[in-house]
């Protein structure tokens, strides 16, 4: 016999729906190929010690939970399995607001000056999109890098556009 066909249920449980919103939405102003966007002046802090806390704004520090040599297994796209550093960012938050952490990135240069590939595959793992006050958050970042290129190793977080780059510098253990 054929399937039934779908059907769509209309019922609320017994609860009465608002009426549908009547107040028109503005739509933001259309940009153009030919708008000028001002620059913005990037800042990088000083580069710390891998085991060191480095100041994205007043109240909001970075850390590095660990920083530990594993062997990755590809995942996604252009990946390729092998030696890796997993990067664990940890961000504390002692303002009395949260902070926003769905911008936050890591980046990793090593000793030959060239870009540690990021991996998608365990243990990566975002932070959460907030991180509380007086609490913190963490994430973890996975980076293929020769093990014959990781002294030292340059490894830039950027919590949020608004805030320095904090800059770490160090040989892994």
């Amino acid at each position: 016999p054929p399937a039934p066909s779908p059907t769509v249920s209309t019922s609320t449980g017994g609860a009465t729906l608002p009426p549908p919103a009547t107040t028109p939405v503005l739509q933001p102003e259309p940009g153009s190929v030919g708008s000028t966007v001002p620059s913005r002046r990037l800042i990088k802090r000083a580069p710390v010690g891998l085991d060191e806390t480095g100041q994205a704004a007043d109240g909001v520090r970075v850390t590095l939970g660990s920083v530990k040599a594993i062997e990755a297994q590809a995942q996604g796209p252009g990946e390729v399995s092998g030696s890796a550093l997993s990067v664990t960012v940890v961000v504390d938050n002692t303002t009395a607001e949260p902070v926003d952490l769905l911008g936050l990135t890591a980046t990793l240069t090593d000793s030959a000056q060239a870009p540690g590939s990021g991996m998608s595959g365990p243990p990566a793992a975002p932070p959460p999109p907030s991180v509380a006050p007086g609490d913190q958050a963490a994430g973890v970042f996975v980076f293929a890098v020769p093990k014959k290129r990781r002294d030292p190793v340059l490894i830039e977080v950027s919590v949020s556009a608004d805030m320095p780059i904090v800059v770490f510098r160090g040989t892994p253990d």
